[in-house]
């Protein structure tokens, strides 16, 4: 009689291969039909460790038997390598195939075992070792489920969690280690991403229902996916909430039919771009609101300011507007709506807060004591219209002071040029200038784009609490893609901006 070994008493090795259902059903339906063909035992070594007979051992284990033919394995060979030429050799039983391979790699790799000592284990060199180990890294376990045990039925189309088991009705497909060598440069998902998890799973359907599987194929069909699914993110991460939902079903279906391509370009890139600036210039664009902005910065959204461009009254001129009183009075004032913004700014953000060369150092020690972290101090310079041009005791005074806080990089071009120095050279907006004058203290207009390039990115929203003459508006529709909010408390300058922008102000 041959000899018997106790179920109970097998043991299982992390580093086994993982049970193929479709093998286990058909292997367990013979067992009930036939019983246990005692031709076949199991392999245990000494231990009574598992080598070879995983899909028996289960099968026997749910007929019901307590007990199974067993052989030992050979002292003068690895447990390893005997356990794989018998899965090779075997009838009731299949090769070990690309997963079983990755997955023993990988299994081994994360219990100390180094890559060649694992080669020297298979037979193989360590790139071997490595690629089928990036297997099971880069498939997300969804996707490895997906593609190892989907199967195609013939004439009908397999959806994505349309798991069947293998019978003469449907044919399994086979994966090698090309295939996914190919498929994985393109639509990795090493980190669990869900995005890149979708994408793996409906790649590997396509697959799987359509033309022969070849490596080129997983490659491009993977590739196409990888491109949707970065575009897609984009459009997550640019467009505003204000853009609705049918809009951006809209876009992703136009996304998922190739109107932006089947991989990655610059000039489906930027076609790309251009659609959402489009949309969201479309759905915001920008927003004016008369008031003060002491009143309004209350019901901003914390953490929802993302650029802060403004050029706030200086307390030096004639204007009714620009008198504050004492010093200490006008301090206290910008220390009351600098500090009632700060729970306003998002988690990364920048600030451009324009200053008089009078005020310079107490406005770096206001912001320092309110916590602003000061980058940069951008000196503006000009040279028409300056003041006191018949002074013979000291310079002419021909440039204001801008402050630069902000918490993260900006936006630099990869060419170096004059954009990236302190002192940024523009002359002073006059009324025969292109930009035109509306506003007797107006920033030139190239130096706020410059703020709003540097300081902001597609979706963000820009706010300037002290608009003037919609300087900062005209920039960030210039700049395209994003929101803006003015404030002004004027209601000439108000009127002002409407019509320069082409928009009515909305209360608040």
């Amino acid at each position: 009689m041959d000899a018997q070994i106790r179920i109970g008493l097998v043991k299982v090795s992390a580093y086994h291969r993982q049970i193929k259902p479709w093998l286990l059903s058909e292997v367990t339906r013979s067992m009930r039909e036939h019983g246990y063909n005692p031709a076949y035992p199991i392999v245990v070594d000494d231990d009574d460790n598992l080598i070879e007979g995983r899909h028996r051992l289960e099968g026997a284990l749910a007929v019901g038997l307590e007990s199974v033919p067993y052989i030992r394995k050979p002292a003068d060979i690895s447990s390893i390598r005997f356990g794989l030429q018998c899965n090779a050799d075997g009838q009731l039983t299949a090769a070990d195939d690309v997963f079983d391979l990755a997955a023993l790699c990988w299994n081994l790799a994360n219990s100390g075992w180094t890559g060649q000592a694992i080669a020297d284990e298979l037979g193989w060199n360590r790139v071997q070792v490595q690629q089928h180990k990036s297997i099971k890294e880069n498939l997300h376990p969804r996707s490895w489920d997906m593609a190892r045990l989907v199967v195609t039925k013939k004439n009908e189309e397999v959806t994505a969690t349309d798991f069947e088991i293998v019978t003469q009705d449907v044919t399994k497909v086979t994966w090698s280690e090309t295939h996914f060598r190919s498929f994985l440069s393109a639509l990795p998902c090493p980190n669990g991403d869900r995005a890149a998890m979708r994408a793996q799973v409906a790649a590997i359907t396509e697959l799987v229902t359509g033309a022969k599987l070849t490596a080129k194929v997983a490659g491009q069909v993977a590739g196409r996916y990888a491109w949707h699914t970065k575009l897609a993110r984009m459009m997550t991460d640019a467009l505003p909430v204000e853009v609705g939902v049918t809009i951006r079903k809209g876009l992703l279906r136009d996304i998922r039919k190739s109107v932006y391509g089947k991989e990655e370009s610059q000039r489906d890139l930027e076609r790309f771009q251009d659609t959402l600036t489009s949309i969201t210039e479309k759905a915001l664009g920008v927003k004016l609101y008369q008031g003060d902005a002491l009143q309004f910065i209350p019901t901003l959204a914390d953490k929802s300011i993302n650029l802060l461009v403004t050029d706030p009254p200086y307390n030096t001129t004639g204007h009714d507007w620009d008198q504050f009183g004492t010093r200490e009075e006008f301090m206290a004032w910008l220390g009351s709506w600098l500090g009632s913004l700060q729970s306003k700014l998002a988690d990364n953000y920048h600030a451009f807060i324009f200053c008089d060369p009078d005020y310079m150092a107490d406005m770096e020690m206001l912001l320092r004591s309110l916590g602003w972290p000061i980058k940069s101090r951008i000196i503006w310079e000009y040279r028409n219209l300056v003041k006191g041009r018949d002074v013979t005791d000291k310079f002419i005074e021909n440039f204001q002071v801008c402050f630069h806080c902000g918490n993260h990089a900006l936006n630099w071009p990869p060419d170096w040029d004059d954009r990236r120095f302190m002192v940024q050279t523009h002359a002073t907006p006059q009324s025969n200038f292109t930009e035109g004058k509306f506003h007797p203290t107006q920033k030139p207009l190239k130096l706020i784009k410059l703020f709003v390039e540097l300081g902001s990115k597609q979706g963000d929203l820009i706010f300037d609490p002290f608009a003037g003459g919609g300087t900062t508006g005209i920039a960030s529709k210039d700049v395209g893609g994003r929101r803006t909010i003015l404030v002004e408390q004027s209601n000439e300058y108000a009127t002002i901006i409407e019509n320069r922008l082409g928009i009515k102000k909305e209360q608040f």
